[in-house]
This record gives structure tokens, C-alpha cells and sequence, in this order.
């Protein structure tokens, strides 16, 4: 993936800075208690979209529903859940609006979010003013179903600031690259420039091309739609997310053998300049 991919920055985002991605996707990690590792350049750790799916709260949102033995109970259960649901959908708009790359799927996404807010509160007013336990469980079993806020909102936005990430950790790449090749062109005839910068055009350079866009898993997660208890529908989306962990974990692990090259561009770089002002000291003569 390279700097012209199709991938659109954001209005005032046209600097890439991976310190504000990954503080978005570290702030995603003490919201949800989901452990994302970050390297100096590589994708949030795809073990941390996997937690993601397999989070006690996604299973909650797949399997369970606001509860309680009395009429009372269930409406603070009720309200127990919309508060929870609705501070992570705040919290996934901000990172969203925060993200200095658009993949593709950020519009979707915030519309998801906004619509996602409008049915918690509806179901959730419904709840509330129910003066019988049936209607009030009846209103209660679509809450989740309805959002599905942990088990599809929450990993769709994932992949898109993963995706983000991936994009701007590229670029960065690519600039200290740019940097090193320009810091060695006065030096460039010598026989270590050359193997530095066989390095980083040659190795370096095919190790970022072979870094996946997440462009695709993005918007294609983006377009699915909470399942409203159709279990054919909630097969299908639980399928396309795990689908998404393969492009994740490659991107995760090719950034990181690009990371790697990289590296050692700079470390050829740097000894290639050493050698070279080594070798151009004048010495003082003899008196």
C-alpha cells in the first residue's frame, strides 16, 4: 500500500501523525478493556480486533437482553445498558471524527453511530414508560438486537481506524525513507551509501508495497446492518467480521517486517555516514 491509494484525508488532517491514531485506538482499548499492542510503526495488534469479537460484552449483546425479576429491576437494567451502549457510541464518534484518514467508511460509520443512538433511546423510552413487565420485557428484548452496539458497532469501527492507522504508519514509513536517501546524497558514490540505499529503495521499499489496504475490509464491514433478531442476518455479520481478521492480521504483521527493513536502511544509513566523515578527516600535520 503506498501513498497513492485511493484511501481520502480529512478536512484540516492532511498530516499524518501515527501518536494521534494510535492514542484513538489506545482510548478505544481502556474504553472496552481490550488490550491493542502498538509498535513503533505497525497496526494496532490484530489479537486486539480479535478480543474485540470475543469480548464477554459482544457475547452479552449476541445472546442476552436487559433483565431483572420485577418491573423495577428490569428498567434499571434497562437503563443500565442504554448508558453503557451510548458512551461507547460517543466514544467511537469522537475517535472517528479524530481520525486524520477517511478509508472509506467513516460517513457510513457515523451515520451507524447516530442511528444506532436515535433506537437505544426510543426502545429505552419504551422501557421506561411501561406500566406492565410484559411490555416492558418485549421492549427489553430489542434493545440489543436492534444495535448491536458491542457485537457489530464497535468492531466496524475498528477495522476503519485500524485501516486509518495502517495508512498513516505507511506514509511515515515512506518519509524516513525519503529522509535517510536524502541525507546520504552527498555520500552517495561511496560503496556503503550504495548498500544503504539498495536497502531502502530496494528491500524497504518492496516490504511497504506489501502491506494490504484495509480500505475493502473497512467499507465492507461498514455496510452491515444490525441483525433485529433475524439469525440469518446475525450468522452473516458474524461472518464477515471474522472474515476481516485475516486482511487486519496481515497488514498487522507485514507493517511489521516493513518496520523492520526500514530499520535497517537507517542502520546501513547511519554507518555509511560514520565511514564517510571517517575517512574525509583531514590530519593535522606533523610538526
Amino acid at each position: 500500500m503506498t501513498a497513492s491509494t485511493s484511501h481520502r484525508p480529512l478536512p484540516q488532517a492532511s498530516r499524518l501523525r501515527r501518536g494521534t491514531l494510535v492514542a484513538a485506538a489506545l482510548s478505544l482499548s481502556l474504553v472496552f478493556g481490550v488490550g491493542l499492542g502498538t509498535g513503533s510503526a505497525r497496526a494496532e495488534d490484530s489479537t486486539g480486533f480479535d478480543q474485540v469479537l470475543n469480548s464477554n460484552d459482544a457475547k452479552n449483546d449476541r445472546s442476552g437482553a436487559p433483565s431483572g425479576s420485577n418491573l423495577v429491576a428490569l428498567k434499571t437494567d434497562a437503563a443500565t445498558a442504554v448508558a453503557k451502549r451510548q458512551r461507547v457510541l460517543d466514544r467511537l464518534s469522537n475517535e472517528l471524527s479524530d481520525a486524520s484518514v477517511d478509508c472509506g467508511a467513516n460517513a457510513e460509520l457515523t451515520t451507524t453511530i447516530a442511528d444506532s443512538s436515535v433506537v437505544l433511546n426510543e426502545i429505552a423510552g419504551r422501557i421506561a414508560a411501561a406500566t406492565d413487565m410484559k411490555v416492558a420485557k418485549a421492549a427489553a428484548s430489542e434493545l440489543f438486537p436492534a444495535t448491536r452496539v458491542f457485537a457489530l458497532v464497535l468492531p466496524q469501527v475498528q477495522v476503519s481506524l485500524i485501516c486509518a492507522s495502517t495508512v498513516a504508519q505507511t506514509l511515515q514509513l515512506q518519509a524516513r525513507i525519503s529522509a535517510g536517501t536524502l541525507a546520504l546524497d552527498p555520500i552517495r558514490s561511496t560503496i556503503e551509501a550504495q548498500a544503504a540505499l539498495a536497502q531502502g529503495t530496494v528491500a524497504a521499499g518492496a516490504a511497504l508495497k506489501s502491506v494490504p489496504s484495509l480500505g475493502p475490509a473497512a467499507t465492507g464491514t461498514a455496510q452491515l446492518v444490525p441483525d433485529r433478531g433475524d439469525p440469518v442476518v446475525a450468522a452473516a455479520n458474524a461472518a464477515a467480521l471474522n472474515a476481516a481478521r485475516t486482511p487486519v492480521r496481515a497488514a498487522d504483521a507485514a507493517l511489521v517486517a516493513a518496520e523492520r527493513s526500514v530499520r535497517e536502511f537507517e542502520r546501513l544509513a547511519e554507518l555509511a555516514k560514520k565511514r564517510a566523515v571517517k575517512t574525509t578527516k583531514v590530519k593535522k600535520p606533523v610538526k
